[in-house]
């Protein structure tokens, strides 16, 4: 079963956002602070409406692939081409 992925926070940044997004319930909650370009979101929004709805895809890629306490606790969306070469393909499919 998918945990559940949450997007509590939003902050504009001078290139971008930070949103503090928080995976699963209760005491097993992970809490991770996650930088977006604004560049990068370009690449996304023809897909997606909204940054969150990105970030909600992108959990769901990373969950599919690694339990939620593996994601780092801060990171850059454009970061997990990194470890996973064929995120965009995927979340952008």
């Amino acid at each position: 079963m998918m945990e559940e992925v949450s997007i509590e926070n939003k902050e504009k940044l001078a290139d971008g956002w930070e949103f503090e997004v928080l995976v699963g319930e209760g005491p097993d909650t992970t809490t991770h602070l996650v930088i977006l370009e604004q560049e990068y979101w370009e690449l996304f929004s023809e897909v997606y409406d909204t940054p969150e709805e990105l970030l909600q895809a992108s959990f769901e890629f990373l969950l599919q692939r690694e339990p939620k306490e593996s994601i780092l606790p801060e990171f850059s969306l454009s970061e997990i081409t990194t470890h996973f070469p064929e995120y965009q393909d995927e979340v952008l499919a």
